[in-house]
């Protein structure tokens, strides 16, 4: 039974009870109604295995706090609503400053599109809820949590890290870079965030604002995927492919990789010196010696 008992184990049953249901619905309901039963029952299934695999309760899923008042309890400090929103607007504030920092050095310039009203609901399930609720609950939910339990918090970022930024290697316009830059700026900071409350909608709430903000109010492509949004930032004739990310978007700027795994290693070094940061004792050391 031990051997049942190794994250390693638990990880790869864990991806399969996840995963599974979620392709399989896909197969059989194409579309937005496909995607958003495929998260529904996605979350099911991750609880039942928590439950009965794990045998806890599911923590990095809790909606409300420890407050007797109701309203406070759903809607208060730690609760799923507030961590959810302070995700989305990290992730607004950090897309808007790069666009404006892009805009200002003369990479994009700003055309005002008559976004059609039916293609608003299929971007947000797409680039939103998809990204949203689905990777996160494999990549920090799953992969980067047990890892993390076997290895520690450093190995854990690390290869749950790469396994997301190559997951995108087959996208439109990715390169090896491309992997690599989303590999240590996504990697890293959406982690960091999952370790800052150990529960998952802030990094959800994050990962939803970024995508949506990117795609549906700038336009700019997502992941390499194009999206015709409310404002349409194009690239200028003298755009740099390196400061702008080019046709990749603005997940492939060397700006948002600099940004982006800063923010992440602050966050990291933060919560190591209050030690919520796991790891191997070398590693601990070496990086405070950094």
């Amino acid at each position: 039974m031990k051997l049942f008992n190794h994250p390693l184990i638990r990880l790869l049953f864990a991806l399969c009870i996840v995963i599974v249901p979620f392709v399989l619905l896909q197969a059989m309901i194409s579309g937005e109604l496909g995607i958003l039963l495929g998260i529904l029952v996605s979350f099911i299934a991750y609880i039942f295995y928590v439950k009965f695999w794990e045998k806890r309760p599911v923590y990095e899923l809790r909606i409300t706090n420890k407050s007797d008042s109701v309203i406070y309890k759903y809607f208060g400090l730690n609760s799923a609503f507030s961590e959810f929103v302070i995700g989305l607007l990290m992730g607004t504030i950090l897309i808007c400053f790069l666009v404006g920092l892009l805009i200002l050095l003369g990479q994009y310039h700003i055309v005002i599109n008559k976004i059609k009203v039916n293609n608003v609901i299929p971007i947000l399930i797409n680039i939103g809820f998809y990204a949203g609720f689905v990777e996160e609950l494999i990549f920090r939910g799953i992969l980067f949590r047990l890892f993390e339990e076997w290895l520690g918090s450093w190995v854990a970022i690390f290869i749950s890290g790469l396994v997301f930024g190559f997951a995108h290697y087959t996208n439109p316009n990715a390169t090896i870079f491309t992997s690599i830059a989303i590999a240590l700026e996504a990697g890293i900071l959406l982690s960091a965030i999952f370790i800052i409350t150990r529960r998952l909608w802030m990094v959800i709430g994050f990962h939803f604002a970024w995508n949506v903000v990117q795609g549906l109010v700038f336009s700019i492509p997502v992941s390499g995927h194009s999206i015709e949004g409310i404002f349409n930032i194009n690239l200028t004739s003298n755009s740099n492919v390196w400061l702008s990310g080019g046709d990749f978007g603005l997940e492939a700027s060397v700006f948002t990789l600099i940004l982006l795994t800063s923010l992440g290693l602050a966050i990291v070094y933060s919560l190591e010196m209050k030690r919520k940061v796991f790891g191997i004792n070398i590693m601990r050391i070496i990086f405070r010696k950094l």
